[in-house]
């Protein structure tokens, strides 16, 4: 059975000779090469072809493992981010629910109004993008999403249509204060 050299090296040669090995992959050089360019050195232990591909092999699976912690971080943040959008779109949605109106002499008033459905629009948006992020992870099809868009879009749906029937309404308050 082939023992690779790497047990004949210290921890601090292993490491040197995987950053060379893996400067030298990433530029495209073929294994025989890295190989002949780690063993030219002066304290170099003899390294054959099969020990270099384990060794980039293991730095490989680093790679990988290092890229889903990079990829579960950038979810996280931007699900963040998401989630913070999403609340200032809420927040926008309940005060276009009310207005305040001051008359001439001083006097204000508070009145009911339908709300402005861009902000159902911004919250729909920010429900899309959570569903596209959360996607792989969760293994989702277009389907088992459908119940919060299709909720997403009647509350949308029913802004809209408050607003249109209730717009002579909101006339009329402004004429009445005029």
């Amino acid at each position: 059975m082939h023992k690779p050299p790497y047990s004949k090296r210290n921890k601090s040669q292993v490491r040197r000779d995987q950053l060379t090995i893996s400067d030298l992959y990433l530029q495209g050089w073929p294994l025989s090469v890295i190989r002949d360019k780690l063993n030219a050195r002066k304290d170099a232990i003899k390294l054959s072809e099969k020990d270099v591909w384990a060794a980039l092999k293991a730095l490989r699976k680093d790679w990988a493992v290092k890229a889903l912690d990079n990829m579960d971080q950038f979810i996280q943040q931007e699900l963040a981010r998401i989630d913070k959008i999403e609340t200032q779109y809420w927040a926008g949605w309940e005060a276009s629910k009310t207005k305040t109106i001051t008359d001439g002499c001083g006097n204000t008033r508070t009145i009911d109004m339908p709300g402005d459905s861009k902000f159902l629009d911004g919250m729909l948006k920010c429900s899309k993008q959570r569903v596209e992020l959360l996607r792989p992870a969760l293994n989702l099809t277009v389907n088992a999403n459908a119940f919060t868009y299709m909720d997403m879009l009647k509350m949308h749906e029913s802004a809209t249509s408050a607003a249109k029937t209730n717009a002579h309404v909101v006339d009329a308050k402004y004429k009445e204060i005029g």
